[in-house]
Order: structure tokens, then C-alpha cells, then sequence
């Protein structure tokens, strides 16, 4: 079982809209683009996919997303 400081350790790989590799970010940013709509999962290569819950919603991260907006790429 993975604890929860180890799963928020965890990397994420973050594609362009152009699904061109632009950087790393963790978990704890990751589930900040998904739930703001500012980036989606891609299922690129199988891998684990982190389940993340609050008392309202459970999202799963996946080890790759692609930004979906313009001026979100750092």
C-alpha cells in the first residue's frame, strides 16, 4: 500500500498541446490543472494511476496530462 507522502511525491509528465514533452510537475500541481480544466489525462503509456480523494470528489492522475490551454506551459 502506498502512503499518502509518497504517492504526492510522485512526477508527472506534461505534454504541450501539441503533445510535445514540456516538463515535470507533482502531483499536488497536476491535480490542480485537471480540476481547473486547464489539462486532461492521456493514457499514453499503461502505468499506475494515483487515485486522489477529498470528501467531494475522487480524480485519478495519471503519469502523463496535456495542457489544454494557452499560457499554461512553464
Amino acid at each position: 500500500m502506498t502512503s499518502t507522502s509518497q504517492v504526492l511525491e510522485k512526477s508527472i509528465v506534461v505534454f504541450s498541446r501539441n503533445y510535445l514533452p514540456v516538463s515535470r510537475i507533482n502531483i499536488k500541481r497536476a491535480v490542480v490543472l485537471l480540476l481547473t480544466g486547464r489539462a486532461e489525462p492521456l493514457d499514453l503509456l499503461p502505468g499506475p494511476v494515483w487515485k486522489v480523494c477529498s470528501p467531494s470528489i475522487v480524480i485519478e492522475v495519471p503519469p502523463q496530462i496535456r495542457l489544454t490551454h494557452r499560457g499554461t506551459e512553464r
